[in-house]
């Protein structure tokens, strides 16, 4: 099981430097962490702009954060779920995503709090 969630991504160069902007700009610091598609837009501006020279190359990186204890329990608790249900015939109608999202309320509901 995962105990981490990527929240974004950056584009690092080879020279470890990020695109930080949507135009191809190079920074030393580190951008917050986008979505995806604006990484690749990212990715697209900053060949455009550099299509010229001897440029590094870009790379996606994903940036992920440790999953909480509630998250954790409540994603195991969504799998062990799905799982029974599956086996018995049965269909939730929702997707695995609705359903931690669903037992971690419960949890939290019931009091629930990491030791």
């Amino acid at each position: 099981m995962k105990n981490t969630t990527v929240i974004g991504y950056r584009v690092r160069t080879s020279t470890d430097c990020f695109v930080v902007n949507d135009f191809g700009g190079v920074g030393t610091y580190e951008p917050a962490p986008v979505p995806a598609p604006q990484a690749y837009r990212r990715v697209a501006a900053y060949l455009e702009c550099a299509r010229w020279g001897d440029a590094p190359i870009p790379e996606v990186v994903p940036i992920s954060r440790p999953l909480t204890p509630m998250e954790r329990a409540s994603r195991e608790l969504g799998t062990l779920l799905s799982g029974l249900c599956a086996r018995h015939g049965l269909d939730l109608g929702l997707s695995q995503e609705q359903i931690e999202r669903k037992i971690a309320q419960e949890l939290a509901e019931l009091g629930a709090n990491p030791k």
